[in-house]
């Protein structure tokens, strides 16, 4: 089982950046830059942002990353039943391979990734985000609402290498 990490929101949207351009991403001091990606769709978008291309992921709920062999899941818990990270594993360990939708675009990943409160400015994120380590390359992303029992609805965007 992968140990699950996560990260929670101050209440906006999440952005994943690459770390080369973590400095350029100033966070709401930005106000234009801020405001053009925080409003769009829920379930996620791969903008144009901070110098390069980002993941846009716009509900604030807690914030988890699962590994896959070809890349991995977002994962954003809407509503949990369990407070249980062993349960919300297992739940994970059979995600669905059916009814996922495309996102447009793709994201580059040239080393480590770092997902955190679009607020925030990358330069100042410390402990406060999710840094993913993916092989180098292209990855597509998808996204699905995943709702594995009666008391839980995750809201996922995955990443497949191409």
């Amino acid at each position: 089982m992968t140990d699950l990490v996560s990260i929670m929101s101050a209440g906006g949207p999440y952005v994943v950046l690459p770390e080369s351009n973590l400095g350029k991403w100033k966070g709401y001091a930005d106000q234009n830059a801020y405001e053009a990606i925080a409003y769009g769709a829920d379930f996620g978008r791969i903008v144009t942002a901070a110098g390069g291309t980002a993941l846009v992921l716009g509900t604030p709920d807690t914030l988890y990353f699962w590994p896959l062999d070809t890349g991995g899941v977002f994962v954003r818990v809407s509503c949990f039943d369990a407070a249980d990270d062993a349960v919300l594993a297992r739940h994970l360990e059979r995600l669905p391979k059916k009814g996922w939708k495309g996102l447009k675009g793709e994201l580059k990943v040239k080393g480590k990734l770092y997902a955190f409160d679009a607020a925030t400015a990358g330069a100042d994120i410390g402990n406060d985000a999710l840094e993913i380590e993916l092989p180098q390359g292209s990855y597509s992303a998808g996204h699905l609402t995943f709702k594995p029992d009666d008391g839980t609805e995750l809201l996922l965007v995955r990443l497949t290498r191409k």
